[in-house]
C-alpha cells in the first residue's frame, strides 16, 4: 500500500494528489515523508495547504524550516503557514507575525492574529484587537475570513459573539460561524439558530 500511495502522490495532477492526501489524513504520514516534502515544494497551493494542515502536529514529516520558508514567501500559503507557526509555538517568528497585524491584507492580518493567540506572547492583546476589528468589519468576506482563521482554535471566540455571528445577515459569515462550531466542541451556540 505504501508504494501505491507514493505512486499516486507522485503524479503531477493536483486533484489526484488532493484525493490521495484526503485518503491518508487519518494515518501516520511518515512512510511518505520524502514524497510529501517533495510535493510540498512543487505542487499547487491547494496541495501545499492541505499538506500544511495534515502535518500541523508532525514536524518530522514537514520540518519547521519548511514552514518558516512558506510563511516568509507570503501570499495564501504564507497565511496558512502562519497557523502552523502558531500551533507549533515557533516564538522566534512572533516579531514577523506582529508586523503582519499591520498588513493591508485582511488574510494576512487574520492568520497572524490567530497564530499569535495560540502562543504565549506580549502581542496577544494586539492580536485580539485585530481579530475583533476583522470580525466587526462591514465586509462579510473579512468577517468570515477571521472566523475561518479560528478553525484550529474555536475556543478563542466567546459563545455570545459566536451566537451573534450565527444570526448575521451575510450567509458567508453564518456559514463560517457554523464551521467554527463544527470544528469546536461546544455546540451550545447552535441553540441561537434552532
Amino acid at each position: 500500500r505504501v508504494k501505491t500511495i507514493e505512486d499516486a502522490l507522485n503524479v503531477e495532477d493536483p486533484n489526484q494528489q488532493l484525493f490521495v492526501l484526503d485518503l491518508v489524513k487519518e494515518i501516520p504520514l511518515h512512510p511518505w515523508k520524502s514524497t510529501l516534502q517533495k510535493i510540498f515544494n512543487q505542487s499547487s497551493i491547494e496541495v501545499q495547504s492541505l499538506i500544511l494542515s495534515l502535518t500541523m502536529d508532525d514536524p518530522d514529516t514537514l520540518a519547521n524550516d519548511q514552514i518558516i520558508e512558506a510563511f516568509k514567501r507570503g501570499g495564501a500559503l504564507g497565511d496558512r503557514a502562519a497557523a502552523v507557526i502558531g500551533h507549533r509555538n515557533l516564538i522566534k517568528l512572533l516579531p514577523d507575525l506582529n508586523s503582519q497585524l499591520e498588513s493591508s491584507s485582511p488574510e494576512s492580518r487574520a492568520s497572524a492574529a490567530a497564530a499569535i493567540l495560540n502562543m504565549d506572547s506580549e502581542f496577544k492583546e494586539k492580536a485580539k484587537t485585530t481579530l475583533q476589528e476583522l470580525l466587526d468589519d462591514p465586509d462579510p468576506y473579512t468577517a468570515s475570513l477571521a472566523l475561518q482563521n479560528l478553525s484550529s482554535t474555536p475556543e478563542l471566540i466567546p459563545s455570545e459573539r459566536l451566537n451573534h455571528l450565527l444570526l448575521d445577515e451575510a450567509s458567508e459569515v453564518r456559514m463560517a460561524a457554523l464551521g467554527l462550531i463544527q470544528d469546536g466542541r461546544d455546540k451550545s451556540p447552535l441553540s441561537a439558530i434552532i
